[in-house]
């Protein structure tokens, strides 16, 4: 356990090394910002502090080492619905089965558009419409070695204005459980890759780094946090825990907190989000809220479902 410690809190601070020389001033710089929108309803409501905690079909997001955690022998699905600013919607779906002996395989779809927008000529003349969308389609692979959960996944993304631009990336995640299953740490690396390619323009990827760990004070109650070092901006934190409460039979509520400081510039809340999850049998809806500030209010609603 110490060595896997010391082997995460070096990289850790590795990273916070290398990209020191990213700060506020570099917010923006980097393309494909629908990558950083997470993946279902409950890591929302949990702050985003989920690296460590991911245990569904959205660790092709999160950590796609999370994916070995999957047991259901058909598999684990999550489809997530969000409510952005005025037209823009953003949507998920997701599918991950584990093959005996051979591990657990997984695909992932993020797709974000901004509605119609009317399409003017440089006298302003207006010549239509267009609608600007973003894609990303993630396969994932990983595998529990020695109680040492290891993944990756591959992407293509593309991202259309008026034209399409496209870019290749993968991630890769670790993840390892102690005291019985009570203590998780995680890391991970996300959208190493190359640049999204507007005709001559190149834009690069909003790579990050992430490492966290989760804690269970009950076997009903989690917290959790995680720390993200992006190449567009400055470090920042997540907290987040979830309390179960069983209600008799198969039906359980989830009731869940986060804190997050990369919207804490957005004014309002400063980051804070919360939300709700019912689960019955082996199904599962979860809500998030998650308030920007001045920017106004979002809402994330996600399915789930454990083939079992």
């Amino acid at each position: 356990m110490k060595r896997l410690v010391a082997v995460i809190a070096a990289l850790v601070l590795l990273a916070n090394a290398g990209f020191a020389a990213f700060s506020n001033a570099d917010l923006g710089t980097s393309s494909a910002a629908f990558l950083k929108l997470g993946a279902g309803a409950r890591p929302a409501a949990m702050g985003d502090a989920y690296v460590s905690v991911v245990d569904d079909s959205t660790a092709i997001y999160w950590n796609p080492a999370g994916l070995a955690q999957i047991d259901a022998k058909g598999g684990s699905a999550t489809l997530m619905h969000a409510v952005w600013f005025d037209d823009i919607f953003y949507d998920w779906a997701s599918y991950a089965l584990p093959i005996e002996h051979l591990g657990v395989i997984g695909i992932g779809v993020q797709y974000l558009s901004y509605g119609t927008i009317q399409q003017t000529d440089y006298t302003s003349y207006n010549i239509g419409t267009f609608s600007p969308n973003d894609l990303c389609v993630s396969v994932g692979y990983a595998r529990s070695i020695n109680g040492l959960n290891i993944g990756g996944n591959l992407k293509y993304i593309s991202s259309t204005i008026v034209n399409t631009a496209t870019a290749y990336a993968a991630d890769f995640g670790v993840m390892k459980k102690f005291m019985n299953n009570q203590l998780s740490l995680a890391f991970a690396v996300q959208n190493m890759g190359t640049p999204l390619t507007y005709v001559s323009d190149k834009e690069p990827l909003p790579f990050n780094v992430k490492a966290g760990g989760s804690f269970k004070i009950e076997s009903n109650w989690v917290i959790a946090a995680d720390a993200n070092v992006p190449i567009d901006g400055p470090l920042y934190y997540a907290l987040g825990t979830e309390y179960v409460q069983k209600l008799g039979g198969k039906l359980e509520v989830s009731v869940r907190g986060g804190y997050n400081t990369i919207n804490i510039q957005t004014g309002g809340l400063n980051g804070m989000t919360v939300g709700l999850g019912i689960k019955y049998l082996d199904y599962s809806i979860d809500y998030a809220f998650v308030p920007y500030g001045d920017l106004g209010n979002t809402s994330k609603i996600s399915l789930s479902i454990a083939f079992k």
